[in-house]
């Protein structure tokens, strides 16, 4: 009966897809974002978009002239929905199983300094004449590769406090570092939860924003001690939740591609890893709901549940030189060539 089970296994490894096809369709679906995201949006902004928006009768000429160009770029951008949740999946399955997280993170953090001169250069095309720093950097939006980076020092954080949970309140240190943490895990959440309704919502009351900041990470305490009746799952889910509001601020304040919603994905696929398709389902939920353009990201589930666990072609540097390079090429095509 065993020899059964592992012969089924192993067929079903053969007939799934491994790690880097997974990798190479979140490639083409970021590729095919970005030549709308750079070249065609910024063609449509060399043509005038950004002045035709100001008025109904202005919109309206546009469309009735350049309506395709528009409608091949939104299609592009839809496709390209699916590429974020891939990387973000693979980014939990690298974080898993790496031998060295510190070369993981190196590595991010390096091509994330390294892709950011080609990101500036070619994002702002479809953003018109923005002011860019030496006429290269643009400060109020950073690539993906800093969005990534920050989702895998989140992990690590999320994983320490896991191994560490019965240390809690069995010193001084730790004691104090208790209450500071169920202290944070209240303020933070509201701070974040209040920018983010200000962000994909829009004007809302401030009392209003703050009040829903206290109270959903309040239920989410008293719910958790309730089912669990235990103070050290409190502690850890206040240290989580203070880890994840930390990650989503610097993301915020940094202007990293997803931003806070980007931490967000990847911790919520983070807690469901040890299942391939409720991760990236609930990554896809966490998109959706804040930005309803997501809604293709669903689509990565079809990939994903056809996963077999392999790695499959060795590609650790291809995606690293891929994202710089195609950036600055898709930022030379539409500067010079289009």
């Amino acid at each position: 009966m065993e020899q059964t089970v592992s012969i089924s296994n192993e067929v079903s490894r053969e007939k799934g897809i491994p790690g880097s096809t997974l990798k190479i369709i979140a490639i083409i679906t970021m590729f095919i974002d970005h030549i709308g995201a750079v070249v065609l949006e910024g063609k449509l902004s060399d043509l005038g978009m950004a002045q035709a928006m100001q008025t109904q009768e202005g919109l309206q000429e546009f469309m009735a002239q350049y309506g395709v160009l528009y409608l091949m770029d939104m299609i592009m951008r839809l496709i390209g929905r699916m590429g974020f949740p891939i990387f973000c999946f693979l980014l939990i399955e690298g974080f898993i199983h790496t031998s060295s997280r510190l070369k993981y993170g190196r590595n991010l953090l390096l091509f994330a300094l390294i892709s950011e001169v080609p990101f500036d250069l070619a994002i702002t095309r479809g953003m018109g004449d923005v002011p860019k720093i030496g006429g290269v950097l643009y400060p109020y939006y950073q690539n993906v590769f800093f969005t990534l980076f920050i989702g895998l020092l989140c992990m690590c954080g999320y994983e320490f406090v896991s191994r560490h949970a019965e240390e809690f309140g069995k010193n001084i240190g730790t004691k104090v570092l208790a209450w500071v943490v169920r202290i944070t895990g209240i303020v933070l959440p509201a701070v974040v939860i209040r920018a983010m309704i200000l962000n994909y919502i829009g004007e809302v009351p401030d009392r209003i924003c703050w009040s829903v900041g206290i109270l959903v990470p309040v239920l989410l305490y008293a719910a958790v001690f309730i089912s669990k009746n235990s103070v050290a799952s409190y502690q850890v889910l206040c240290t989580d939740v203070t880890i994840l509001a930390l990650g989503m601020l610097v993301a915020d304040l940094l202007h990293t591609d997803y931003s806070a919603l980007g931490i967000l994905t990847i911790t919520f696929m983070y807690a469901f890893r040890k299942n391939h398709v409720k991760s990236v389902l609930a990554g896809c939920i966490a998109l959706t709901v804040f930005n309803s353009i997501e809604i293709t990201s669903f689509f990565t589930l079809i990939p994903v549940k056809k996963y077999n666990g392999e790695r499959g072609l060795s590609m650790k540097y291809f995606f690293y030189a891929f994202y710089p390079v195609h950036l600055f090429l898709l930022y030379l095509i539409s500067r010079y060539v289009v």
